[in-house]
């Protein structure tokens, strides 16, 4: 078919593949014309990731997926974010995993699918009391959807534990690495696939301890913010 240059500024007659290399480049695709269904599942792999043919002006919002990324290209951290405090606090309950709201992440999920490490600590002080037992554990809050609701790794009471009639200080941690396509349990813990992209997620921080003598604090530098919570999502 012979190529005709229309009156209405259109051009017919090209053939898939007429069009020499390179001729289009970012400058040419228009805002938001490449979409997830135009990507052959696997087409973008490191080598393509790497060059800057098709800037983020060029892709809608999800186009480039999960399924969309070629074997290796994976395990990329999408966001961090970390809350840190010096609060001085009282007591933390006993018998019930008691939310230590002042670590409170609370983010936007860049995927479907992803991976959450999770990391926090929390200085603490047994008050001289004989036996001290405690432990925690996290939370996902999906102030979307509230159904999807539930806790990480629910806290025990004696992750931890000691028995010294003396005054002892020393931090309550946690790391963990939660895949959020994976149940963690049954009993109201979180559900399978409970994080969408778009999903606004808050992360909390649960410790429980044996007694109500353990007490969290500053740990003696109101300006050293040793109570941090910091959670990285991962593709």
């Amino acid at each position: 078919m012979a190529i005709t240059i229309n009156g209405s500024g259109t051009i017919s007659g090209i053939s898939v593949g007429g069009l020499p290399d390179s001729i289009v480049d970012a400058g040419t695709l228009a805002t938001n014309s490449v979409t997830n269904v135009k990507i052959i599942d696997g087409a973008v792999d490191a080598a393509a990731l790497a060059t800057n043919s098709v800037d983020s002006a060029e892709l809608i919002n999800g186009a480039v997926d999960a399924a969309h990324l070629a074997s290796g290209v994976g395990g990329k951290v999408l966001q961090v974010k970390q809350v840190m405090s010096g609060d001085s606090w009282g007591s933390i309950n006993h018998d019930n995993p008691h939310h230590i709201d002042d670590l409170d992440v609370t983010l936007t999920a860049v995927a479907s699918g992803s991976k959450y490490f999770l990391s926090a600590n929390v200085p603490s002080d047994n008050s001289s009391n004989a036996t001290t037992g405690w432990g925690m554990g996290f939370y996902a809050h999906n102030n979307t959807t509230t159904s999807k609701s539930g806790y990480i790794l629910t806290p025990a009471a004696h992750e931890w534990y000691f028995n010294v009639s003396t005054d002892m200080y020393f931090g309550i941690s946690k790391n963990m690495l939660w895949d959020s396509t994976v149940a963690t349990g049954t009993g109201g813990v979180i559900q399978t696939n409970a994080i969408s992209a778009g999903d606004s997620i808050t992360f909390r921080v649960y410790i429980r301890a044996n007694n109500s003598n353990i007490k969290y604090f500053d740990g003696n530098d109101p300006d050293g913010f040793e109570q941090h919570f910091t959670v990285w999502e991962i593709a």
